[in-house]
């Protein structure tokens, strides 16, 4: 994966990467066992609490309604 690569050459700790994303199954599940803390984007779904697709044993780190919320909320 190119963004892996492109992280490691900066030398930056993966557990310092936060992928924000709507998808548990597409994106959340693969960047979690890339190590990436991640935001879930919970937009309106069909599948109440899954996103689009069935449900995953990983589990986001932050949950927001929408992008607006998330910067006031990861202020360090």
């Amino acid at each position: 994966m190119a963004a892996v690569r492109g992280i490691r050459r900066l030398n930056v700790p993966v557990t310092q990467i936060l992928h924000v994303a709507q998808s548990l199954y597409d994106d959340h599940a693969p960047a979690k066992r890339l190590g990436f803390r991640t935001a879930w984007i919970q937009r309106e779904s069909r599948l109440a609490a899954t996103g689009l697709a069935p449900r995953v044993a990983e589990q986001p780190d932050f949950a927001f309604s929408n992008l607006a919320r998330m910067p006031d909320a990861l202020v360090c």
